[in-house]
């Protein structure tokens, strides 16, 4: 969920850095909360279709690409496009819960975890 907010505090820097108006490197932020509202859109859908394994994977594959792409980016152009597909990657932490609470625990390790409610 950061990716999406850790480039706000730089975007003064990065539009000194690549010699762009402050407004085209605010456009990242936008561009990736506009990439989040569309992960929330069409990736968690996904996970009814297919194995929620296979979506984390290329989620987790995609983010590590893009990143490195903003990273080694040499125009804005570039930096907004990976920014928006940066932005769907976050939406796979709810497919995350989902595959956890569908994974069944092994007996000796939900005795304990209901356990532990019991003394509560």
């Amino acid at each position: 969920m950061a990716n999406i907010y850790y480039n706000q505090p730089l975007l003064n820097r990065i539009s000194r850095d690549l010699n762009i108006s402050e407004f085209t490197a605010k456009m990242i932020a936008m561009f990736s909360q506009i990439g989040y509202a569309l992960g929330l859109l069409f990736i968690i859908p996904l996970g009814d279709l297919y194995r929620r394994r296979n979506i984390i994977l290329v989620n987790i594959s995609v983010l590590v690409v893009s990143l490195l792409t903003i990273a080694l980016a040499p125009n804005i152009h570039l930096i907004l496009f990976t920014s928006l597909l940066t932005g769907p990657v976050p939406s796979f932490r709810k497919c995350s819960c989902l595959l956890r609470r569908n994974t069944p625990l092994p007996k000796p390790k939900g005795r304990m975890w209901a356990s532990s409610f019991r003394d509560c």
